[in-house]
């Protein structure tokens, strides 16, 4: 293996990998097994895509997998918006239907750079999807792919941990709220992406997929036992529970290894994968209102995060700013904004049509 990658540059040699994501699994143990009274365990799921390179420059952006094509929680939602590309099905499972389609977007995205595909044996991974002239897919050993492959590795634990780690936050932040309705408020799969997708585009950095790929001992000939940025990560998702103060917590490694998470893809015959061709999505579109239990987002006006902008900018200094962090970014986004409303149509007002009339009548 380590003689089919030196024939490639390190920026040009990849692994693709899928995770579940139980989303809404709770820190504590009494919370995560008793979520609403008379239920079971909320084991809601999503399905993570990742693909990196071995030198770290490229972290591809993630696909998300659910059960609903369209959940109410994206209702006035630009999906374009998510920074991640969003497929459903009814298990929120991956599929050799989805991977040939993942496969042809990974293409695109190489824009016919010759490229070296790492991969395990995933029974969605079919054979027949990899007929694409400028990328060279290769299979990991069976059975070596918790040693041999990168995302396995470690890249996808820290993705979990930080995930979990803006979850508790998150968590955390609701405990400090009035509103017994909003503390009670479940995760929807929009608040699992906006956690998911900065985890993985601040959080896990280049260092850590380098190390990773090291660890494996794909790009050196001596692996790298331990990998500091994953520890890290591990070490300050267990102090943000500790700071949260859950008497049951469950430790940071099992909640980064939930047991079934691990479970992504189904096992296919050549009659299922014709089938889904031909079923696409309609299963899922015909039962996500049933099983839907997200929440549609309200529609905000741009007087509302005028609005909200002010009182993110009196808080800052309320709280103290010394460095400048808070305003900064408050300012990025106030940039942001007026330039999303300069290119907005411009709206005709009463004064205009004065203008126009006294036009019309000077001709």
């Amino acid at each position: 293996m380590c003689h089919l990658i030196s024939a490639y540059s390190p920026k040009d040699v990849f692994n693709v990998d899928e995770t579940g994501l139980f989303f809404r699994i709770q820190a504590s143990r009494f919370l995560a097994t008793k979520q609403l009274e008379g239920k079971k365990i909320d084991k809601q799921r999503l399905t993570v895509v990742a693909c990196v390179n071995a030198d770290g420059s490229e972290k591809l952006p993630l696909w998300i997998i659910g059960k609903s094509a369209r959940p109410r929680c994206f209702k006035r939602v630009n999906i374009r918006s998510l920074g991640c590309e969003y497929r459903a099905n009814t298990k929120a499972w991956m599929t050799a239907m989805l991977f040939n389609e993942w496969l042809g977007w990974f293409s695109t995205r190489m824009n016919g750079r010759s490229v070296l595909l790492l991969m395990d044996n995933c029974p969605a991974h079919t054979a027949s999807a990899f007929d694409i002239a400028n990328v060279d897919v290769k299979f990991l050993p069976p059975n070596t792919t918790s040693k041999l492959q990168p995302l396995d590795g470690g890249i996808i634990r820290a993705l979990k941990a930080h995930y979990r780690r803006r979850q508790a936050l998150r968590t955390l932040e609701q405990f400090n709220r009035v509103s017994q309705s909003e503390q009670g408020k479940q995760l929807d799969v929009l608040d699992a992406i906006n956690m998911v997708v900065p985890a993985w585009e601040e959080d896990v950095t280049a260092s850590t997929i380098t190390n990773c790929w090291k660890h494996c001992g794909l790009t050196s000939s001596a692996t790298q036992k331990r990998i500091p940025e994953v520890d890290e990560a591990v070490i300050t998702l267990q102090n943000v529970l500790a700071r949260i103060g859950y008497s049951d917590a469950i430790p940071a490694h099992e909640l980064i290894d939930y047991n079934g998470e691990e479970e992504v893809c189904e096992v296919q015959t050549e009659e299922d994968f014709f089938a889904s061709l031909e079923i696409g999505n309609s299963v899922v579109e015909e039962e996500e209102e049933e099983n839907d239990d997200t929440v549609e987002r309200p529609h905000y006006t741009s007087q509302q995060v005028h609005e909200a902008l002010e009182v993110l900018q009196g808080y800052a200094m309320q709280k103290g700013d010394e460095n400048g962090e808070g305003r900064k970014a408050i300012d990025a986004y106030r940039r942001y904004f007026s330039y999303k409303l300069m290119q907005a149509p411009r709206q005709t007002y009463l004064t205009d049509l004065f203008v126009k009339q006294g036009a019309v009548a000077d001709d």
